[in-house]
C-alpha cells in the first residue's frame, strides 16, 4: 500500500514539490504562526509543521529566528548500511503528525502503548521521525515471525486513525543542512533517554513495593510481568534503532533488564 492510499483528515497534501521545504517548529510555534500569516508564502499543514518556498529570502530570514528542523523530498533512499554517522544526512525520514480533538485517558494510554512498539524520534509534541526504509529493508527489520515486533511507519498511522487520532504523514524526506541533522541527532538522544528514564523509575517503584509485606505478591508478579513486556519491547525497538540509525544504548537497557531480574529473584524470595 502506498502513502498516497492513506486517507488524510487534515486536508494535508502530503508530497512536497522540489521548490518546497517543510519546515517544523520544535518549541511552541504562536509567535511563528502569527508572522507567518503576514505572508502568503508560508502555509501551515498541521501543529508545527509548515511549507516554505525555497527562493524566498524574506521568508528564509524569518524562519531562522526559530528554532527549527528544514526538510525536503529525498531522491533517492540509502540502504541501512550505507546510513553510516558520516552520511547521516542522507537518511530518510517519515513524518507524522498527530492530535486528537480532546484526548480522553484511554487515547493517551493507547497512544503510548503504539509509542512503546516503535522505532521514532520525538521532535514537537504531536510529531514524529519515523525511519523511510528501502523495501528489502523493512523486510530485513519489521517483517519476523514474532507476534509482537516492532510496528512499521503505516502500522502506527493505521492504529492511531482507529483509535480516532487526527493525522498527517511526510514519506521520503530528509533532513536539510548540518543544523537540522543535528536537532534530530539531539532529538533522538532525548526520546531514547525518556524512554529509559520512564522505563528505570518503574523499575525501582517495584523494586522498593518488594520490601513492603503488606503488598501481595500476586500483585508483585503482575506488575513484573507487565514491565518484563514493556522491556522485550524496548529491546526489539533499540535494536532496530542501533541498526537503522546507528544509535547504541545497549548498554543502559541491559543494566535496567538485570535490575529488572533482581525484583524477580526478590519476589521468588517472597513466595519461600
Amino acid at each position: 500500500m502506498s502513502d498516497r492510499s492513506l486517507p488524510d483528515n487534515s486536508q494535508t497534501e502530503n508530497r512536497l514539490s522540489s521548490r518546497s521545504y517543510l519546515l517544523v517548529i520544535i518549541d511552541d510555534d504562536k509567535e511563528f504562526r502569527r508572522g507567518a500569516r503576514k505572508t502568503k508564502s508560508i502555509r501551515r499543514l498541521a501543529r508545527g509543521i509548515y511549507k516554505v518556498p525555497i527562493e524566498n529570502k524574506k521568508v528564509r530570514d524569518y524562519v531562522q529566528r526559530f528554532r527549527h528542523l528544514t526538510l525536503k523530498r529525498a531522491r533517492e533512499i540509502p540502504r541501512v548500511r550505507e546510513t553510516d554517522p558520516e552520511l547521516s544526512q542522507r537518511r530518510t525520514y517519515v513524518l507524522m503528525s498527530y492530535s486528537f480533538v480532546e484526548p480522553t485517558a484511554q487515547q493517551k494510554k493507547q497512544t503510548q502503548r503504539l509509542l512503546n512498539r516503535s522505532a521514532y524520534i520525538r521532535i514537537r509534541k504531536g510529531a514524529v521521525l519515523f525511519p523511510y526504509l528501502r523495501s528489502k529493508d523493512i523486510a530485513r527489520f519489521y517483517q519476523t515471525d514474532k507476534k509482537k515486533r516492532v510496528l512499521t511507519p503505516k502500522e502506527f498511522a493505521h492504529s492511531m486513525k482507529a483509535i480516532g487520532a487526527k493525522m498527517s504523514r511526510w514519506s521520503r524526506v530528509r533532513a536539510v543542512g548540518p543544523k537540522t541533522d543535528r536537532e534530530i541527532a539531539a532529538a533522538l538522544d532525548t526520546t531514547i533517554s525518556s524512554q529509559l528514564s520512564s522505563l528505570e523509575k518503574r523499575i525501582i517503584d517495584l523494586q522498593e513495593k518488594t520490601k513492603n509485606n503488606t503488598i501481595p505478591v500476586k500483585r508483585l508478579k503482575s506488575r513484573y510481568s507487565e514491565l518484563m513486556t514493556r522491556m522485550r519491547e524496548a529491546r526489539m525497538v533499540f535494536s532496530l534503532i542501533r541498526e537503522v540509525w546507528k544509535w547504541d544504548h545497549t548498554k543502559p537497557l541491559r543494566k535496567l533488564y538485570n535490575r529488572l531480574l533482581r525484583c524477580r529473584k526478590a519476589i521468588e524470595d517472597r513466595l519461600e
